[in-house]
């Protein structure tokens, strides 16, 4: 936290500043850390508006000309934030503005940054302590608060939550004790922080009802800093915005954002690793395959090397037995892909089932099905036997109350033989 105070801090070296709190920060042992500054009050300008109910108070940039008329200072100048504290009325609304110049403050937020500490808010040191009080006495949302330090005294008037009115005065009796019969709210509820024991008596003296705060003002601002931190929420003036903005908008976020890429990189690692170890063990299993087919060449063809292309010359030896005149039966195997295909082509679509496994070999086929009752396995069997399965009848046990189980066996009957293979050669080939 900032105090601008020139007794303090030196305004033209925040550099130095910047890095006196970094260097405490680290001697501290705190890992992290982030800021509020804090301007004084003689550093910030207060103003009420009474606007049009039509009046877009979403505007910041008309809402900076409208404060402009209101501030001894252009608008390109100051940075302002409002809230708008009254818009019952159906013809007006009424706002409540703080304004700082930007040029003093920008600096210093930028000197933080580049020491690694983000400033999350820039705040007045009297909204700070308002907003401590607010939160720890709930029945201030429609009093007063008067702050008083060793020079100054500051007078807060809330409205139903929000800061409404703000007199800064110098600390002089006087001056005081006119504002205060002056003050048009002086029926409201007084809440007074004041580290002077003669400026707390004055105060209190002079507003009956008045309530005097246990802490001090130090501690007010301190817990007003941490509810910032905490909560930027609500209707509470925070300058660090516009001209003030931090440059990198995404740096309070700057810790989750790194370990979201870090999230998204090894999610990346995992996926490629995960396609490089399953391209390993494909070609492994290829490399396996294409061993036992030489094996299984070198056992069929003694003396010969394996080719290249072992199942085009397999196919092709095959083809020239199939085809040789005076070749006893040989047995070819019911390609297991067609009978599949058969099988779930014959499935009737009305009924419902649900395969559990199936095996098929050399056209014989094995169904493992849970079905809702007997009949539907017999539909099931049918359906093989009308598409050319040979189909023994279906085994079926009860599974539960609404589900059975069901084994059907069948025969693939259009199974082809080398005979028959031979005798449509011998009809296409040369007589």
């Amino acid at each position: 936290m900032y105090d601008d105070h020139r007794q303090a801090f030196e305004l033209s070296r925040p550099a130095e500043l910047a890095e006196a709190v970094a260097a405490w920060i680290e001697a501290s042992g705190y890992k992290k850390s982030s800021c509020v500054i804090a301007p004084r009050s003689t550093s910030c300008f207060f103003a009420k508006l009474t606007l049009d109910s039509d009046a877009d108070v979403r505007d910041r940039s008309a809402m900076a000309f409208e404060l402009e008329d209101h501030l001894p200072v252009d608008a390109e100048s100051f940075v302002a934030d409002y809230v708008v504290t009254d818009s019952e009325s159906a013809s007006h609304k009424t706002v409540s503005a703080i304004a700082i110049e930007h040029l003093r403050f920008i600096d210093i937020a930028e000197a933080f940054e580049a020491v690694g500490i983000p400033v999350r808010s820039i705040v007045p040191t009297a909204v700070l302590a308002a907003r401590s009080i607010a939160h720890r006495h709930p029945a201030s949302v429609d009093a007063r608060i008067w702050l008083a330090d060793a020079t100054h005294f500051d007078s807060i008037g809330f409205s139903d939550g929000r800061i409404a009115a703000w007199k800064h005065l110098p600390l002089d009796s006087d001056a005081i004790l006119q504002h205060i019969a002056l003050d048009i709210g002086s029926d409201q509820k007084t809440y007074i922080i004041s580290d002077n024991i003669d400026t707390l008596e004055m105060l209190k003296s002079a507003s009956l009802g008045s309530e005097s705060m246990g802490e001090s003002l130090s501690d007010h601002i301190q817990f007003g800093a941490a509810a910032y931190l905490a909560d930027q929420s609500g209707p509470w003036f925070d300058l660090r915005r516009d001209r003030l903005a931090p440059t990198d908008r995404l740096r309070a976020l700057r810790t989750q954002l790194r370990f979201l890429a870090i999230a998204a990189s090894l999610f990346c690692i995992a996926v490629a690793a995960g396609g490089w170890y399953r391209k390993s063990r494909i070609e492994a299993e290829v490399a396996s395959v294409l061993n036992r087919q030489q094996d299984v060449f070198k056992a069929g063809f003694p003396g010969t090397k394996p080719p290249a292309a072992i199942v085009r010359r397999v196919r092709s030896e095959h083809a020239k037995v199939i085809g040789s005149r005076g070749t006893p039966a040989v047995n070819v195997p019911t390609p297991a892909a067609r009978v599949l295909r058969l099988v779930l082509a014959s499935l009737p679509t009305e009924t419902r089932f649900r395969i559990e496994g199936i095996s098929i070999n050399d056209g014989s086929v094995r169904l493992d099905l849970q079905v809702r009752s007997p009949v539907d396995a017999g539909k099931i069997a049918s359906s093989l036997s009308v598409a050319g399965f040979n189909v023994n009848p279906p085994v079926t046990n009860q599974k539960d109350t609404q589900t059975f189980t069901s084994t059907i066996e069948a025969q693939w009957k259009g199974r082809p033989s080398v005979d028959d293979q031979n005798v449509d050669d011998q009809k296409e080939g040369p007589s």
